[in-house]
């Protein structure tokens, strides 16, 4: 038998809600732009990102965390474990870090209410 966890409690660390941005770099990508997507999700061991383009499962990326409330900014690498289409056209994307985050990273990242990644992102007040 497998120690491996199967259906839906197969995550080995608990996930967390988050509204961190991501800037993922891909190893094709030698302009070192990068693409911009939105955490929606992230524990020690991985992050769910909502991404406007296709990432290939098993790709390596270099993903830079923010979350500028609490000015924390972090650089790690994953590699690409699941992705699904989503309605408006982008991807929702679970990377595995090969380095593990720290809880209290995690904890800098995390918001409290959880974020359904097939929900069109909210557009918050405008501040003048």
């Amino acid at each position: 038998m497998s120690d491996e966890p199967t259906g839906p409690s197969r995550r080995m660390m608990p996930r967390r809600p988050t509204k961190g941005v991501a800037r993922v770099l891909r190893e094709t990508d030698h302009m070192r732009l990068g693409i911009i997507a939105r955490a929606y999700d992230i524990s020690v061991g991985g992050i769910g990102i909502i991404i406007s383009e296709e990432l290939d499962l098993k790709e390596q990326v270099k993903i830079e965390l923010r979350n500028d409330i609490q000015r924390f900014t972090k650089t790690v690498r994953g590699i690409v474990r699941h992705k699904r289409p989503r309605k408006d056209g982008g991807f929702v994307v679970g990377i595995e870090f090969y380095l593990r985050l720290t809880p209290l990273e995690v904890s800098l990242m995390q918001t409290r209410y959880p974020i359904d990644p097939d929900e069109p992102e909210e557009q918050g007040p405008i501040w003048m």
